[in-house]
């Protein structure tokens, strides 16, 4: 059957474009006849030939090509020019994000949010993205993965490398396809948008913050491209210092103990990478990254003055912990593509990972002490091949996967310890093997609707031994299909997306230990060998309108994995906090975000979200719930300045991921930016916490276990940073993670 088949790109980077409107008019009149949008691979396929008509290319924020359909081509390809005037007067009218059957795309370039300062900065102005204290989380999704440029984001310290202004959009992904591993529920996407220049380019920046101690970073990231090579390394440190007071009070039975801390925490980390990417002629292309990670002191010290009430009499005492770590990291990824024909290609990625971090810890009690450490080191291989080609009319991505973890630790009593406890040295080995096979079809019909169905399926064999011993009731087996899939409405201002996808969230290692570490004389925490992967069904559903954005989400969840408090081995006196499977629990959450720009320079964006868990354990119920509301204000002013002031505000109530009771809590944060020499140096200075009034404050009642807690960090923290661009240049590396397993290594 004939068909009109083309592809899109950028003209600067000769990247493919995806979410193109392709449209076919008539040549005599201009009427309407058909249409479609680009895919992943900047591809449009639309099945028939119309003789007599024209193609009409458009996206926002560039100039509308036209071309005659001519029966002699097979394919059409186009380069599309950015145009800045008209990005502008898009953003001006307020239509900067689009809906497609796997998220939300959010157009950056030349808007208020360009201005912001960095990437951490951006995010946290997007729909439906929180920013709590450097966390991002999606609402209804929990943690994403996030890339810049398909490369994974393994330190929260490279949002900040990235430049605002150097942003062209973010792709929310909340409706992960069967191309990602069956742990993901959303993916970030970064985009940047700078032109590709041959020679050296340059970024530096460094902050500083001030809470009740001083904490600085600084890095400098280099690149330098000659004709194919792209060279690249980067070089950065962190310097942590920060203090907080927490009361909580915890009753057992007739004990009651109330804790007074004062705690600190001080480190030092530095990381360097380094890299090598080439393409040639768009035929192929290849890259590998090395990343060095190293946490060689961080202390964390708490005094603790205890007071234990039972049975009528009180005694206090006064204890010292200080815990002293390091942490070391190796990291490469690889990866190699290799295009057949121009709409059908080859790509293949891989991981290694070599990790080891020692904790010290000496508790002092009086005259008596507790000495002990604790060991773990970590090892992964993995790998990805996919393949991308259309068929029908529709894009199918196809391809198999697999991670092989090692997992070790080992936990010591040493010498000197003169404190009576009733801990034990132990070690354990975790080993898996995880496989996988996926198959993934996207095709659009007319101009109006989008679907994509997946399937992935995972085989698992967990082996885990116990002080040497392998231990048949820790380990098991695990396998299963996990489908996905998305249909998609647009038209003109309305855009609605309907999904569906099953999901896995497999407990990290550090959960998994067998250790029982030592907090205080009443307290225990430790790890739980036996615990079962989680199994998620989730629904969801997201409307576009105009300025308005709405996302829905319901999840009906199994073996979910949450921490509680327990009788150590059925004491009187000692509780363990550690981590337990809950049979079934659902929740809801809906959302809306609604962002218009008011006087052409004002921009607010005011989100309302409702999350309503059904939560019962041990014939408790955990189903009150919680009313979110942010408002995030940006100001654009002359003379390149912009100033903001954001808030946010939660009622008490309880989340789906927690055997917790939170109380109220109000955020204010206030930040001023400055550009200067055409944004190459970019000054900010902000405060969060502005009022002191964000507090951690939540309770926990499990097993006939209270606990009340109070923590005062991050109070009213002043911030200056400023960053320096020299010739930007945008990084082709193509590399992704082969395997989510990397995130249950790290805790």
């Amino acid at each position: 059957m004939a068909q009109i088949k083309g592809i899109v790109r950028e003209k600067d980077s000769n990247l493919p474009m995806e979410f193109v409107n392709v449209t076919i008019l008539s040549a005599s009149d201009s009427a309407f006849i058909t249409g479609t949008t680009t895919d992943s691979l900047g591809m449009f396929i639309i099945p028939s030939t119309i003789p007599n008509s024209i193609i009409k290319v458009s996206f926002i924020g560039c100039n509308t090509q036209f071309r005659k359909i001519v029966p002699e081509d097979t394919l059409y390809n186009f380069f599309l020019q950015p145009n800045e005037n008209t990005l502008k007067e898009v953003i001006v009218k307020g239509k900067t994000y689009l809906h497609t059957s796997k998220g939300i795309i959010a157009n950056i370039a030349s808007g208020p949010l360009a201005k912001l300062g960095n990437g951490l900065d951006v995010l946290s102005h997007l729909p439906f993205i929180i920013n709590k204290n450097g966390n991002i989380s999606v609402l209804g999704k929990g943690k994403p993965l996030i890339f810049i440029n398909n490369r994974l984001v393994r330190n929260q310290s490279e949002l900040h490398q990235i430049n605002s202004s150097d942003i062209k959009r973010v792709e929310i992904i909340t409706n992960p396809g069967a191309e990602y591993d069956a742990t993901i529920s959303a993916v970030i996407k970064i985009i940047t948008s700078k032109a590709i220049g041959e020679g050296i380019g340059c970024l530096a920046n460094a902050g500083l913050s001030m809470e009740r101690r001083l904490s600085h970073y600084s890095g400098l990231n280099i690149k330098y491209r000659k004709k194919e090579f792209d060279v690249f390394a980067d070089l950065r440190y962190n310097q942590r210092s920060s203090e907080a007071k927490q009361l909580s009070d915890r009753s057992l039975l007739t004990r009651q103990v109330n804790e007074n801390l004062d705690m600190r925490i001080n480190a030092f980390s530095w990381n360097g990478s380094v890299g090598l990417n080439y393409e040639h002629r768009d035929k192929v292309a290849m890259g590998a990254i090395y990343k060095y990670t190293s946490v060689p002191d961080e202390t964390f010290t708490v005094d603790d003055y205890v007071e234990v009430k039972h049975l009528g009499r009180v005694r206090g005492f006064m204890s010292n912990d200080k815990r002293k770590s390091a942490i070391y990291s190796h990291y490469i990824n690889g990866y190699f593509s290799y295009y057949f024909t121009k709409d059908t290609y080859l790509k293949i990625d891989f991981d290694y990972m070599n990790s080891s971090n020692e904790n010290n810890q000496d508790y002092s009690l009086s005259s008596k002490e507790i000495h002990s450490k604790n060991h773990s080191n970590n090892m992964l291989y993995a790998y990805r091949a996919k393949v991308i080609s259309p068929l029908a009319g529709g894009t199918l991505t196809s391809g198999t996967d697999g991670a092989f973890t090692t997992n070790k630790n080992r936990y010591s009593i040493l010498d000197g310890t003169t404190l009576r406890n009733s801990l034990l040295p132990t070690s354990n080995v975790a080993k898996q093997q995880l496989y996988s096979i996926f198959s993934e079809y996207e095709k659009s019909f007319g101009a109006h609707w989008d679907i994509s169905m997946g399937i992935r399926f995972e085989y698992m064999n967990f082996n885990y031994y116990n002080n040497s011993n392998n231990s048949t009731k820790d380990s098991q087996k695990d396998k299963g299909f996990y489908p996905s899939t998305a249909i998609n409405y647009k038209n003109n201002d309305v855009q609605m997306t309907l999904a569906y996808r099953y999901t896995t969230l497999r407990p990290s290692y550090f959960m998994l230990r067998n250790s029982v570490e030592y907090n205080n004389p009443y307290g225990y925490e430790g790890g739980t060998p036996n615990l079962l992967p989680q199994k998620n069904n989730m629904l969801s559903f997201s409307l576009g309108w105009k300025d308005l954005q709405v996302m829905a989400n319901y999840s009906m969840m199994k073996n979910s994995t949450m921490y509680v408090y327990d009788r150590y081995n059925g004491s009187d006196s000692i509780a363990i906090f550690h981590t337990q499977n809950i049979k079934s629990n659902q929740t809801f959450d809906i959302a809306l975000y609604y962002s218009p720009i008011w006087f052409k320079i004002w921009r607010p964006s005011f989100t309302i979200d409702f999350t309503k868990p059904f939560l019962v354990y041990n014939n408790s119920k955990y189903n009150k719930p919680i009313y979110s509301f942010l408002l995030n204000n940006i100001i654009t002013l002359p003379k390149h300045f912009q100033i903001g002031v954001n808030m946010s505000f939660n009622t008490c109530g309880n989340l789906d991921t927690e055997l917790v009771s939170y109380s109220q809590n109000f955020d204010c944060n206030i930040h001023c930016v400055k550009d200067f020499f055409n944004e190459k140096l970019r000054l900010k200075f902000a405060v969060n916490n502005l009022f002191n009034t964000s507090r951690e404050k939540w309770s926990k009642n499990t097993n006939n276990i209270i606990l009340n807690k109070w923590n005062d960090a991050d109070r009213c923290t002043f911030i200056f940073t400023a960053s320096y661009q020299i010739n930007p240049s945008k990084n082709k590396y193509k590399g992704e993670k082969s395997s989510n397993e990397l995130n249950r290594l790290i805790h």
